[in-house]
């Protein structure tokens, strides 16, 4: 009799170690865990906060009109629509219409050396004629122009940004004089053949676009 109760007494106690190791563990365990979460959180909200300050200071420059890098501008047009306001520049002589291209620097990353209509994107903060000036003054050095005239909007993936969305807002521009940049192709008759092989894939669709009046 001795021997089993000593035998039920010895089973309960396992038990109530075993039950108590368990618990211990689970409890452990989900301490561990609310540490890890804790620590998680606050990771993420330094990136946030990081983020955050990064965001305002890229606002800050935009602001000043100072340009964007390469990485930052590829970086945006990952984020959201792009608005980019185009200026296709023309001039008439009879009833034949030439357009005005420009050529992109051998040495950036998208479409080098290739030929463009001159455009520019519409930065937070910044007026549509502010836009066409910056283009203006920079891409076509101080040409004269006549006033720009809106023709539509044309959006399009770009491969070389990873697929971005682009949302052109196409402005037809006759030009007033000699131009001090890019150099003229014939468009009217000629169309597309005599445009410059080098030409930046989805040119032609907004040439076609802006100038479908002259056909």
């Amino acid at each position: 009799m001795f021997v089993i109760i000593c035998f039920v007494m010895l089973l309960v106690c396992s038990i109530f170690v075993f039950l108590f190791i368990l618990c211990h563990d689970v409890w452990l365990l989900f301490v561990v865990n609310l540490r890890i979460l804790f620590i998680w959180e606050v990771v993420m909200l330094g990136q946030g906060q990081n983020l955050l300050s990064m965001l305002q200071e890229l606002k800050v420059r935009c602001n000043e009109g100072e340009s964007l890098s390469g990485e930052i501008f590829n970086a945006m047009l990952a984020l959201m629509p792009s608005p980019n306001v185009e200026l296709v520049v023309y001039r008439k002589h009879g009833d034949k219409v030439d357009v005005l291209l420009v050529q992109r620097p051998e040495d950036v990353a998208s479409y080098p050396g290739e030929w463009h209509c001159p455009g520019s994107m519409w930065l937070p903060h910044f007026k549509l004629e502010d836009v066409f000036e910056r283009t203006r003054v920079g891409k076509l050095q101080g040409a004269s122009i006549r006033d720009p005239v809106f023709v539509g909007i044309q959006p399009y993936d770009d491969p070389s940004r990873g697929d971005c969305t682009i949302v052109r807002l196409v402005h037809r521009v006759e030009s007033l004089g000699d131009m001090r940049a890019g150099r003229w192709f014939p468009y009217f008759p000629e169309s597309r053949r005599a445009l410059p092989e080098k030409l930046v894939w989805e040119q032609p669709m907004l040439l076609d676009l802006a100038l479908q009046d002259f056909r």
